[in-house]
């Protein structure tokens, strides 16, 4: 797997914390840093990274992408727990207003129960958020493609070809 090229160093790299870290960044030639929390790519619109980041617990954090239905409404049911999640951090470094490297992108799991709870790798698959949920063209929900007559197999899901293909970002964790 080809390394991204960087122009700047994280202080913690992706992975399982069992507390709550304070994530900096050193930039090697005084690029401004863009981040974003949502799995989309940074742009000069996003937050702008100043000194650190504080990454804490989210056990109490409501359930919001798992609450959308994945399957038609009879065969859907919402997680009746809170769902665990992760920190979901991309970073760009710009110089001039022009993007310099590649996108960094890094999953970070603060969970101090983690060896309890994961014993199978987890994947992480990363992507603005539209890619997997709108109801026009996100490939985890039945959306406009899903027909009541037929049920079992329809729904955006089901789309096959290059039109139904997205950009992600994945990182396996064993």
């Amino acid at each position: 797997i080809q390394q991204p090229i960087r122009s700047f160093n994280l202080s913690h790299e992706g992975g399982y914390y069992s507390q709550p870290i304070y994530l900096k960044i050193n930039s090697f030639f005084n690029d401004s840093i863009y981040f974003t929390r949502d799995g989309s790519l940074p742009t000069l619109q996003s937050n702008v990274f100043k000194d650190s980041l504080f990454l804490d617990f989210l056990y109490q954090i409501e359930n919001r992408l798992s609450s959308i239905p994945s399957a038609p409404d009879e065969l859907w049911e919402e997680p009746k727990s809170i769902v665990d999640k992760a920190h979901i951090l991309r970073f760009q470094a710009f110089r001039d207003g022009v993007p310099i490297g590649e996108t960094i992108s890094q999953t970070y799991f603060i969970d101090s129960l983690y060896h309890d709870k994961y014993h199978l790798p987890v994947i992480s698959l990363m992507t603005d958020e539209g890619h997997f949920f709108s109801h026009e063209n996100g490939i985890y929900v039945p959306g406009i493609t899903f027909n009541p007559l037929n049920p079992l197999l329809s729904g955006n899901y089901f789309q096959r070809g290059e039109d139904w293909e997205r950009p992600i970002h994945i990182e396996y964790f064993d």
